[in-house]
């Protein structure tokens, strides 16, 4: 199961190829987050960011939060980044491929989401029920191809170290992301719910062209 972006922020499609595995990810902050949902506390509290683990940083120093005037900011300005560990909303893993869109497919502390029929709850990005399965499955793929040093048994040891490592594969992985609300599995037509409601304008294009009855 994966949990996609909500209506506002849907998750793209697109093709691309997985180029690396990050264990222990840091998360910087991308400027729609710092701004619509950072900016608010920092200006209530300027110990917010401390009390989940991320710091700020001007040119790549780290600066103190409470040393700026964050009430007379319209916007970050600058780099804020949520260290690695338990509680990093990227987990303790991130599949990372190109894109225009800077998506990617990473692990989540929110796991309870997985329970829910309907898993739109994201910024975009694609959060993975059991990422580190899937990882050992990438890694075992890489060294059966290519005889890499590491194989899918060094994963729990790697894991094991918690530290920040990027695992960059030889063989570019293809990845693609399509939306579907009908589809064939077991033989059986399966009609899903529409999140992004993009089945009107389907059925306008299909109208206009005659087509439907």
């Amino acid at each position: 199961k994966i949990v996609v972006g909500n209506p506002e922020t849907a998750t793209t499609e697109l093709s691309s190829q997985l180029e690396r595995i990050i264990l222990f990810p840091y998360w910087t902050i991308p400027q729609s987050i710092k701004t619509n949902e950072i900016l608010p506390e920092l200006r209530k509290n300027c110990g917010y960011l401390s009390q989940h683990q991320m710091k700020v940083f001007k040119d790549e120093v780290e600066i103190n939060p409470c040393q700026i005037n964050w009430n007379s900011l319209k916007n970050i300005p600058y780099k804020i980044r949520q260290e690695f560990g338990p509680t990093n909303s990227l987990g303790i893993t991130k599949l990372d491929f190109p894109n225009a869109t800077h998506v990617y497919i990473h692990d989540t502390p929110s796991k309870h989401l997985f329970n829910k029929s309907i898993r739109a709850f994201s910024h975009g990005c694609m959060r993975c029920q059991n990422p580190i399965q899937l990882v050992k499955e990438i890694i075992h793929y890489e060294f059966e191809k290519n005889q890499t040093k590491i194989d899918s048994t060094l994963i729990d040891s790697l894991i094991n170290l918690k530290e920040h490592r990027t695992i960059n594969l030889k063989s570019g992985i293809p990845i693609r992301i399509i939306y579907q609300t009908v589809f064939i599995k077991n033989n059986q037509l399966v009609f899903a719910i529409d999140i992004y409601k993009r089945e009107d304008d389907l059925i306008k294009l299909l109208k206009n062209s005659n087509l439907y009855e």
